[in-house]
């Protein structure tokens, strides 16, 4: 009998209880000899210390990977993963990995490792109840660690980081993938047979604690960014010792994100707009290295990677620099980035101008810059639309004040020079009301410019007859020379033609219906349904007169605020 013999089987009706069952053993020692021992893995441990100790990671040809990740056996639920419910060989490994870790100033995690891939399916026989298929072709791929754990417990805040297969252990210890059953979708709609496969299996990952900064910066901006605003908090409330490494271990993951920012503009646009920018600009400033933040601008800033999330932390650092590098700094941020964000570029201008007034001079270029990059209409080819909007107005023109008089008239009068682009009614007067309510903004000379120029266009518009229409006769713009929109002009232009009935098809109806729209044309439509083919029946409104007095009496409003 080997030295374990079982005595008992305790069965406990899970049902009941909700107890597992146990079997339970006496451990018998029989006969003379040495008293067993648990195997001893020292030697094994120090062969992998002195492994780990040569490692060199990096991501350039040559270099050792950033992370090893080696499987394990047994299968873990995502609730019970944990250092001390590993198994068997497991917690063996788990072992011998800890003890060479600590000696070579590594890091150990265990995670849970997921990889998945869908496509698309081929029909492969059976029947129309019960088809076969096979695995077409793959489309897309994902292989990721995530739920990590330490040694001690702790659960770091590392989200999803991938892994690619020269880092696993031993070479093709995931070759099970292929073995792993695919779940098939039949066909729906316009949609093809399509095919996913998931596979997961518990691994420890290692990697040295110098490198660190490689493996979080590669997880990509979504989890290097948590990361270092965590280790931030962490470096604010150490002392001594570890406030020196973890002060090393952030600004080490900070460089080695900026050198990884995106590269494609839509990548760096995505980043600005959400806050990644300014959240790594924040963390620099934080960390007390302006000269870093200021790097990352001239690097990326000046190339695309803006956005109108990313201004109040700039004005920060720009506040922090020399006048003269944060001027050279600013002036290439707009530069680079007014043709296309005007608005943006004139929020950040007007945060830098309220500084210290002693670095208004310095800013003048800057400006420059920007007047001379305000889209204008011509040559506008960044494929975005052309921001037009009151607050960029109100905010070129404040800047430009604190700046300088004659640039601020030298705006408004690029303003003014194109209506198309800064139309009265929708950019101009919305600027110069709110402009009129900032008592300072109202002292300076290119605001009290463009109020006269509003109230010019308010006046000269109130000053127009107004009466309701004598007859039917209604404004008659139609422009498509088509036979139904010929008759519909002729029928808008007759002053003793209320209803036109047009019986016609469908599409030609649709047509005439697209026509009274797309021109603004006082009328009411409906469809006649009685009858085939059927009839739309269009009757003429006061539409164009009733707009006219809702645009005086807003006219009225404007004028007495900007007069008050």
């Amino acid at each position: 009998m080997p030295a374990s013999t079982p005595i008992a089987v305790t069965r406990c009706c899970a049902d009941r209880l909700r107890l597992p069952a146990a079997l339970i053993y006496n451990l018998i020692r029989t006969g003379p000899g040495a008293l067993p021992s648990p195997p001893d893995y020292e030697r094994e441990q120090s062969q992998v210390a002195d492994l780990l100790r040569s490692w060199r990671p990096g991501h350039e040809v040559g270099m050792d990977p950033v992370k090893v990740v080696y499987p394990l056996e047994h299968a873990y639920t995502q609730a019970e993963i944990g250092f001390s419910t590993l198994k068997g060989a497991d917690a063996a490994v788990a072992g011998v990995l800890a003890g060479a870790a600590a000696e070579a100033d590594c890091d150990l995690h265990l995670a849970l490792l997921t990889m998945e891939e869908t496509g698309w399916a081929e029909y492969a026989g059976g029947s129309w109840r019960d088809p076969e298929f096979e695995i077409g072709e793959v489309d897309d791929h994902r292989e990721i660690l995530h739920d990590w754990c330490l040694p001690d417990g702790r659960r770091p805040a590392l989200g999803e980081l991938p892994f690619d297969y020269e880092e696993v252990s031993p070479s093709g210890a995931l070759d099970d993938l292929c073995g792993a059953e695919a779940d098939f979708s039949e066909a729906t709609g316009n949609e093809g047979a399509s095919f996913d496969r998931l596979y997961q299996s518990a691994a420890l990952v290692l990697w040295p604690r110098n490198g660190r900064a490689l493996v979080v910066s590669k997880a990509g901006l979504r989890a290097s960014l948590p990361y270092l605003g965590d280790l931030v908090l962490q470096w604010q409330g150490a002392q001594g010792a570890e406030r020196d490494r973890l002060y090393r271990e952030a600004t080490g993951l900070a460089a080695e994100i900026r050198a990884q920012w995106p590269t494609s503009q839509w990548e760096r646009e995505r980043a600005s707009e959400a806050g990644q920018g300014a959240a790594l600009l924040s963390a620099l400033l934080t960390l007390g290295d302006p000269e870093g933040a200021a790097g990352f601008i001239a690097d990326q800033t000046t190339a695309g990677a803006y956005g109108p999330a990313d201004n109040a932390v700039l004005a920060q650092v720009l506040s922090r620099l020399p006048a003269a590098r944060a001027a050279d700094l600013l002036s290439a941020v707009i530069g680079a980035n007014a043709a296309s964000r005007p608005s943006a570029c004139a929020d950040l201008l007007a945060r830098c101008t309220e500084g210290p007034k002693a670095r208004l001079n310095s800013l003048k270029g800057s400006a420059l810059r920007l007047i001379a990059s305000l889209p204008d209409g011509a040559s506008h080819a960044t494929g975005r639309p052309i921001e037009r909007d009151p607050d960029m107005v109100t905010r070129l023109l404040s800047a430009m004040e604190r700046i300088d008089a004659d640039l601020a008239a030298q705006s408004l009068q690029v303003l003014l020079d194109r209506p198309d682009l800064y139309p009265m009614d929708r950019v101009l007067v919305p600027a110069a009301l709110s402009l009129h309510r900032s008592e300072a903004a109202r002292a300076g000379a290119s605001v009290a410019g463009l109020r006269r120029a509003v109230l010019s266009h308010l006046k000269a518009r109130i000053d127009e007859p107004l009466e309701p229409p004598a007859d039917w006769r209604r404004p008659a713009k139609v422009t498509c020379p088509c036979t139904a929109c010929c008759e519909l002009a002729r029928f808008l232009a007759a002053a003793d033609q209320p209803v036109w009935q047009y019986k016609a098809k469908e599409a030609s109806r649709r047509h005439v219906s697209e026509s009274v729209s797309r021109h603004r044309c006082d009328l009411d439509l409906r469809t006649d349904e009685r009858g085939r083919p059927y009839t739309l029946v269009c009757t003429k409104n006061q539409a164009s007169y009733e707009r006219r007095v809702r645009q005086r009496r807003q006219d009225l409003e404007h004028l007495a605020a900007l007069d008050s």
